[in-house]
């Protein structure tokens, strides 16, 4: 859910968030650098709560304030 800190060209270093689990999309393509698609999902919906993304993006923090 949310990855880094990655090197970044603008900003030195930054967060990642991705608010979809892997493998799940609407296409199955052959030649995807995400692997094959385990979980086809046509339909709207949210993958994880709000809330929960904002924990593990405050706790990353943390953890890299720690380090620096």
């Amino acid at each position: 859910m949310v990855f880094g800190p990655v090197p970044s060209r603008r900003l030195g270093s930054s967060l990642g968030i991705s608010n979809i689990p892997p493998n799940v999309c609407s296409y199955s393509c052959v030649y995807c650098q995400a692997g094959r698609t385990c979980q086809i999902q046509t339909k709207r919906r949210a993958f994880y709560d709000p809330a929960d993304i904002r924990d593990a993006v405050s706790e990353k923090l943390t953890k890299a304030d720690a380090l620096a």
